[in-house]
């Protein structure tokens, strides 16, 4: 008797598993919807100066807190003494249910304004989608720069060259099974130095669940889509800062991920290089033969500084 009670329980368990995925599938799916799936886009064309490129990149900004503006204005005096080229935004740009059309307040409240000081006001913008974005309504991405010029996003994937020194290559890490098919210059070496960028980490020592740690089948799709063709991989969606070595993959791991949503901890590990919950952003300073990557604090100091070299 017992053991019939027990199969019926199991049973019943698979069957709730089963119709569980199956609901959460649907969803992904009708989220997904809002998007064509790929567009082979050309690339954005950026002027280098002098072969010196300098980027900032942050994730999960798009709170509207005190710690947003906080970040803003290390940025801006970050910016005072080194003038970036561009803004990459890493995802969750704004919280918690995305932007649903162009006159939505939050666009100047959280990216505009918030980065348009006298020093930021003119770099252009290179975002990726996050999972919050997708709560609301992805495609309005592709007019937002109706409303501004600084904001430059053709597609859910695509390329952005500086020249002939550097390739930045965004990825919608939500939809990463198509990424050769939307950026197929993303095969070939175009440039000394290349980045790609995107929301989910691929690995991360976060405490938080699920893709916070990276891994999964999307996961997997990521790391063949970039692990042989970039020299880092760029995140947010885990809200610290942290660099980390990728298991076989040339790319490593930069997770800025601390613009000014909530932060959280990180497991103790040894063997990443460098892990911190704490708010800031990362600085890219890229030369012919150098690449520098430096975590910079809300007071302006520089928490960890690596350099890469050809």
């Amino acid at each position: 008797m017992l053991m019939r009670l027990l199969k019926r329980v199991l049973i019943a368990l698979i069957v709730l598993i089963i119709i569980i995925l199956i609901v959460v599938i649907v969803k992904y799916r009708e989220k997904l919807a809002k998007f064509p799936e790929f567009v082979d886009t050309p690339p954005v064309k950026v002027v280098a100066h002098d072969q010196h490129i300098v980027l900032f990149a942050l994730g999960d900004s798009g709170s509207g807190w005190m710690t947003q503006s906080d970040v803003a204005e290390a940025m801006e005096e970050r910016c005072k003494k080194q003038k970036p080229d561009a803004l990459l935004l890493l995802g969750d740009v704004v919280y918690p249910d995305g932007t649903e059309t162009l006159d939505d307040p939050r666009w100047d409240e959280f990216i505009f304004d918030m980065y348009g000081s006298e020093c930021l006001q003119d770099l252009p913008i290179f975002p990726t989608l996050g999972n919050h974005d997708y709560n609301g309504n992805p495609w309005i991405w592709k007019e937002a720069d109706t409303i501004n010029p600084r904001w430059w996003f053709p597609h859910r994937h695509y390329q952005v060259l500086f020249e002939d020194l550097l390739a930045l290559y965004a990825i919608d890490t939500l939809s990463p099974i198509f990424i050769h098919m939307a950026v197929p210059a993303l095969k070939d070496r175009l440039t000394p130095w290349s980045i790609a960028f995107g929301h989910h980490p691929l690995i991360s020592e976060s405490k938080g669940s699920g893709r916070h740690k990276g891994g999964g089948l999307a996961g997997i799709f990521i790391s063949r889509a970039i692990c042989d063709h970039v020299d880092t991989f760029l995140s947010g969606h885990a809200h610290h800062m942290e660099h980390i070595d990728i298991d076989n993959c040339q790319a490593d791991q930069f997770i800025s991920g601390a613009g000014g949503m909530t932060l959280q901890p990180l497991e103790e590990n040894p063997e990443h290089h460098f892990g911190a919950s704490v708010y800031g952003f990362l600085e890219i300073e890229v030369e012919p033969e150098t690449m520098a990557l430096r975590f910079i604090s809300v007071d302006n100091s520089i928490l960890y500084e690596h350099h890469k070299r050809k």
